[in-house]
């Protein structure tokens, strides 16, 4: 978590700001503190990508005010290569929230 820290920026962001769009370029993963995001797929069976697509399959627009922290993916990745045991953990408890 330290290390998520120190590699990711802090943000707030307002009721109906868009952090980014389908079919933009995905640089970026948010983890979110507090509030709600809605993510807007628009398809029939939805597929969520982690860090290896080059777009966003969704928009994302806060329903609420917002606080997340984002992460520049290649930083993302780099970091849980460079520990897979932590890098595992993430997955699994992403995919069990996820999966709710």
């Amino acid at each position: 978590m330290n290390e998520l820290t120190v590699i990711s920026v802090k943000e707030v962001h307002d009721k109906g700001d868009i952090l980014f769009r389908k079919g933009y370029s995905a640089k970026h993963a948010y983890l979110l503190l507090i509030g709600r995001v809605h993510l807007k797929m628009g398809e029939i069976g939805h597929v969520i990508h982690i860090v290896s697509r080059d777009v966003y399959s969704t928009t994302a627009e806060c329903l609420t005010a917002t606080y997340l922290r984002k992460l520049h993916r290649e930083d993302l990745k780099k970091l849980l290569e460079k520990d897979p045991v932590s890098g595992l953990i993430f997955f699994q408890r992403l995919a069990g929230m996820l999966s709710k």
